[in-house]
């Protein structure tokens, strides 16, 4: 499985009907497609030369990758250090800071 579907496959556990992102955002699909765009807009606005911010990306990314594994989901990555690229993790950062794992 790619990375990518691997992502989606987390965004479908977190929209499932019934969740609290469905409810906010109306149906399952418009939910899964708000992570998309909050993990996209990140990403293409990393601050990747940043040590500071780097740091924070990879904390929330390490801690959202945490929150897929324990659902059963490989996380997005097939790197040895267990994270994605640089940029991308800011993309994962952005994601975890919007909680939708709490959201129920």
């Amino acid at each position: 499985m790619s990375c990518g579907n691997n992502r989606h496959h987390y965004f479908d556990h977190v929209t499932k009907e019934g969740s609290r992102l469905v409810t906010t955002f109306g149906d399952a699909q418009r939910a899964h497609d708000a992570l998309e765009k909050i993990y996209q807009t990140a990403r293409s606005r990393a601050k990747t030369g940043n040590a500071a911010l780097q740091t924070h990306a990879e904390a929330h990314t390490r801690a959202l990758f945490a929150k897929m594994t324990a659902a059963g989901i490989k996380p997005p990555t097939h790197s040895k250090t267990g994270l994605p690229k640089k940029e991308a993790q800011f993309g994962y950062a952005a994601v975890h800071q919007f909680s939708p794992h709490t959201w129920g």
